[in-house]
């Protein structure tokens, strides 16, 4: 399903069939992202293998930051994995040493839409990063919704709560058929979460560097 096909269902909601009326469809479509981007974040919540993606950052000899993927949702890294597959551990930036250099990197932060590692590498390495991304922004009505098949509906269902809103005139029929499809939509994306633990390097202390298998057994 696209954007105007979703403002054609908005219009039989409101009954206003055509953009004569008080709602033009440049007002329609903000609705209808704004209740998009909402319920994408429901879904990111009760499903985190929806909006999942990876990547791969590559790192250069002497450069400790380098750009998140384009797509990156803010403060939603999942795990980034060595070539050796274990998980760099999160850290604070402020705990860095940009005179501490090595091969590959132990730790990282994110900061000013960058990550940022420790120590700084000297080497070409590869890093896969697990991310949550944004989904497909409805820049035209031809644009298809990125969301879970055969949901879509309910997007439209919000963004005519939010129309009628604006305008202080909910209809409470409107309102409560949303929130019958929107719950119907939750029990159909959620998920049980069977994730295993990540294989972690440990230092920061006197003991070393080791790695923590995920059954928690140092080797």
């Amino acid at each position: 399903m696209n954007r105007g096909e979703v403002r054609t269902i908005v219009r039989n909601i409101i009954a206003e069939p055509n953009a004569t009326g008080t709602w033009t469809n440049d007002m329609l479509n903000k609705h209808i992202n704004s209740a998009y981007a909402m319920l994408s974040n429901e879904v990111r919540d009760k499903n985190y293998k929806y909006y999942y993606s990876t990547g791969t950052i590559t790192t250069a000899s002497g450069t400790r930051n380098y750009d998140l993927p384009s797509d990156y949702v803010a403060s939603n890294i999942l795990n980034i994995r060595n070539s050796d597959g274990y998980s760099l551990i999160p850290d604070d930036i402020r705990n860095f040493d940009t005179n501490d250099t090595g091969a590959s990197a132990t730790y990282y932060d994110i900061a000013n839409n960058d990550i940022y590692f420790d120590p700084v590498p000297t080497e070409v390495k590869s890093y896969a990063l697990e991310y949550f991304r944004v989904p497909t922004v409805l820049s035209a009505d031809s644009t298809e919704l990125d969301f879970p098949q055969g949901q879509e509906e309910v997007i439209a269902w919000k963004a005519a709560v939010l129309a009628k809103k604006s305008l202080d005139d909910i209809s409470e029929y409107i309102e409560s058929e949303y929130n019958a499809m929107y719950k119907s939509m939750l029990k159909s994306v959620v998920i049980n979460k069977y994730i295993r633990p990540p294989q972690i390097q440990v230092s920061r202390g006197n003991f070393g560097k080791y790695w923590i298998h995920n059954r928690g057994q140092a080797f």
